[in-house]
């Protein structure tokens, strides 16, 4: 988690007063007795707006932790928007505080989510979308995980990562219980959970273990205040690791080609998630569905997301990501076609895609 922290050049405040900076994480002592007010000055500064030119929604999130940043003593969401930010120097009170306690406050859009990608059916690019929608959603100065819950590791190759060059990965925190934070790396403009081909004995492994569907849901409950969203990228299975995933997550997106066989593989994946709401995360939501290389000028990719729509009653999010080389291209460069490729159609669709989901949460 990014820390914030005061800027040298801003007017000098009173010894009780921490100035927040927009956009980051600040953590500060309070150096005041008990039962005493003390003024938090803000600094705030704009954040970005999306595609559209309009401004986010945004919650912070004040929060008062113990001295060892265990317990939450008290928490209070402040819902504003980027147009209306308080202006500096206006305080935010907070009362009976002491001072062996840390404040923490985090500036966080509006749907604050873990949601896992997954289609068993693969060259879906689903991989192509994790990657897309967080970089997407840092744009928005959100901060990201990603987790590549693939043992091809595709998504951490996509980030130009080279996985056999990693001492560690997302199977040692399934198989080991390595702390999750230890294997976090940072991939340009959000943090990557990788992975690496020794995820693929991870399901042997975890078969003999009792609460296996859980090892991801309990490695995340120590990172997830971190992140303002955590997005899960399943492999193309429904094997052991993707039933962590769904269980990991709150909502489930599901990326299907615009194609005929497409329909056979999200039929059996919805399966799963009922499954999954039986078993194991009763919470679990469908988001909904993303048709990915969608040609518009053929009636075949229309009467797909038609059927897929109606068949399933899977709500099929806006807009399709139309077919384009410059997707294939990006993971070449390390690079996700929004920066790769900022201004062509899939670039432009997939940060519409993201105020859609935004939208959802």
């Amino acid at each position: 988690m990014r820390s914030g922290a005061t800027d040298g050049s801003q007017p000098a405040m009173s010894p009780n007063s921490k100035r927040i900076l927009a956009g980051s994480l600040l953590e500060s002592r309070l150096d005041i007795a008990d039962e005493m007010s003390s003024p938090i000055t803000s600094a705030l500064g704009p954040l970005s707006g999306n595609a559209t030119g309009a401004a986010p929604e945004v919650v912070y999130e004040l929060r008062v932790l113990d001295r060892n940043r265990s317990k939450e003593i008290w928490c209070r969401s402040l819902p504003m928007t980027a147009k209306r930010l308080i202006e500096p120097g206006v305080p935010i009170h907070l009362v009976s505080l002491r001072t062996d306690w840390t404040i923490r406050l985090s500036p966080r859009i509006l749907g604050m989510a873990i949601i896992a990608l997954a289609n068993q059916k693969g060259g879906v690019a689903k991989t192509t979308t994790v990657h897309a929608l967080a970089e997407g959603l840092a744009e928005l100065g959100q901060s990201i995980l990603a987790i590549d819950l693939d043992p091809q590791a595709s998504l951490t190759y996509a980030c130009g990562i080279d996985p056999e060059a990693l001492p560690e990965s997302i199977n040692e925190v399934l198989v080991k219980r390595t702390n999750l934070a230890e294997v976090i790396v940072d991939a340009g403009m959000f943090n990557l959970a990788p992975s690496a081909i020794d995820l693929a004995g991870a399901e042997i492994h975890l078969m003999t273990k009792t609460g296996r569907e859980f090892a991801l849901a309990k490695a995340l409950r120590k990172i997830e205040s971190d992140y303002d969203n955590i997005l899960i990228d399943c492999g193309p299975s429904l094997g052991i690791l993707t039933i962590n995933g769904l269980t990991a997550a709150e909502y489930v997106l599901v990326p299907f080609q615009a194609e005929t066989l497409s329909q056979r593989g999200v039929g059996q994946l919805l399966e799963t998630i009922e499954d999954v709401r039986s078993y194991t995360n009763d919470n679990l939501k469908v988001l909904g569905g993303i048709a990915t290389m969608f040609d518009g000028r053929t009636n075949l990719s229309h009467q797909v997301v038609d059927s897929i729509s109606t068949e399933y009653k899977l709500e099929i999010l806006d807009p399709p990501i139309p077919k384009s080389v410059r997707v294939a291209e990006a993971p070449g460069f390390g690079r996700s076609v929004l920066t790769y490729a900022p201004n062509s159609k899939p670039g432009v669709a997939y940060r519409q895609l993201v105020q859609t989901i935004l939208g959802r949460l």
